[in-house]
């Protein structure tokens, strides 16, 4: 493996040996992995190996979230196929906690011992039908063709009132699994009983079944080379596969912000009082300037204001601003690109945090294939300003993109081959494709855009 370019020297082995990088800096997980997918032709490398020392954001409110971040972080920095899991404890009477934080439950740089006696304390005096728990693990892979899989692993049990046992790590001496039901904690199992009913090996287990019977995304070109070559556009698929692009809606193939254009529609109808317009404006001017922004507070304004109105004239309202605000800001490189890339046989997808409405429209217009946007709560035919699923920004629009095209497709039938986006929210889809395009970007899009080679284009 070269010094100077261990990534290069990685993928130019693979014509030989195809590598899988396993998204971590610990030096027990490969081995973990190897053993656990038993596939004796592949090379499995750590970000150590690598030379990546940087460490994703864990910035996910789920043990899946941060599995595909970590997955989609490997992958914008190798383009190799790249294996993440994100674990931890759950305790129905801490309302799933540690979950996420189990690792810093009792701070960032906490121990063993005092998480585990952080836990213990917060239990104090729950009686045993109450500590029930269960460890768990999910896992992101993302193919070297831009396919995705994702496997879910876990095991339950409850926690004891007093650590006992001297194996493994972690909350294992506190866990008593309901396997092998004698009450022994996780601690005091010998490491083949752990490994047949621990969460991770659950996961890798189910990995292992959903890449064997996929072997077509490990399939090789007849001169023994990958089919998608380092960094390269995937114009040749595995048989079979299905080859998607997902378009952004605000700020990339829009020329502003639907949640602004609609605020002030509102106030031009009387609907929304000028003194909440302006709050909308302050959030509109840190969103041009490309601040850090929370989407979900137009949301609160919008619906506020709504709430007279039934869900019939609430879709009418939203309608007519798209006809008429809204489509004549479509930008044309957008546009064009859309119509080019359809023409390269690529399924179309629209992903975006605005309303139903709205995205429908465009949806229609564009004649995409599919689209993902925030479903708003209906009760009685009137908004009830709540959301009916997580409004996908960030992770989750990664998340809900995954989940619809497993749906229409199949898992691990489908491609992440092109996604375009202009903020730095944008960055889980985009890290998650094998061709990512940066539109019009923000200053820190920009810059991670500029410092892994990203695509940077211009449609203003």
């Amino acid at each position: 493996m070269s010094a100077d370019n261990p990534i290069e020297a990685v993928a130019a082995s693979r014509i030989d040996r195809p590598t899988i990088v396993v998204a971590t800096h610990n030096d027990h997980k490969v081995p973990e992995m190897i053993s656990a997918l038993q596939l004796p032709d592949r090379d499995f490398v750590s970000l150590k190996d690598l030379q990546i020392y940087e460490e994703a954001v864990e910035s996910g409110t789920d043990f899946s979230a941060n599995a595909w971040i970590k997955a989609g972080f490997a992958f914008a920095r190798t383009k190799l196929t790249c294996i993440a899991d994100d674990s931890g404890i759950e305790v129905d009477a801490l309302g799933g906690a540690p979950g996420v934080f189990s690792a810093r439950y009792a701070g960032e740089d906490a121990t063993d011992e005092e998480n585990v006696a952080k836990l213990l304390s917060a239990l104090q005096g729950v009686p045993d039908e109450r500590r029930k728990a269960r460890f768990v693990c999910d896992i992101a892979m993302i193919n070297q063709d831009g396919s995705q899989f994702a496997a879910h692993g876990s095991c339950e049990g409850r926690i004891a009132h007093s650590p006992k046992g001297t194996g493994g790590f972690g909350y294992d001496p506190v866990f008593i699994p309901d396997e092998p039901h004698d009450g022994r904690t996780m601690a005091e199992l010998s490491a083949d009983e752990k490994n047949s009913i621990s969460h991770r090996g659950r996961a890798l287990a189910e990995l292992r079944r959903k890449i064997v019977s996929h072997p077509g995304r490990f399939e090789e070109g007849p001169s023994g080379e990958c089919n998608t070559a380092l960094g390269q556009q995937a114009d040749n698929p595995p048989q079979g596969k299905t080859l998607l692009a997902v378009f952004d809606f605000d700020g990339t193939l829009l020329d502003g912000a639907s949640p602004v254009r609609l605020v002030r529609s509102l106030m031009a109808r009387g609907i929304m009082p000028f003194s909440t317009g302006l709050k909308v404006a302050r959030w509109a001017m840190r969103y041009k300037m490309r601040l850090p922004v929370r989407q979900e507070e137009v949301r609160g304004y919008v619906f506020n204001s709504l709430s007279a109105l039934s869900a019939d004239e609430v879709h009418d309202l939203m309608v007519e601003l798209y006809r008429s605000e809204l489509k004549p800001l479509l930008k044309e490189e957008g546009l064009a690109t859309i119509e080019a890339v359809r023409n390269e046989g690529k399924r179309i997808a629209l992903v975006s945090a605005s309303f139903r409405p709205i995205i429908n429209e465009i949806a229609r217009d564009l004649q995409t294939d599919f689209f993902v946007c925030t479903e708003m709560e209906i009760k009685n035919g009137f908004y009830t300003g709540n959301v009916a699923n997580k409004p996908p920004e960030g992770i989750q629009k990664l998340l809900q993109l995954r989940e619809k095209a497993d749906e229409l497709y199949g898992e691990g039938n489908w491609i992440l081959d092109k996604a375009y986006g202009d903020h730095f929210s944008d960055l889980h889809i985009l890290s998650a494709s094998i061709n990512p395009f940066a539109v019009d970007p923000d200053g820190r899009l920009k810059a991670l855009a500029n410092r892994l080679d990203w695509h940077v284009l211009d449609w203003q």
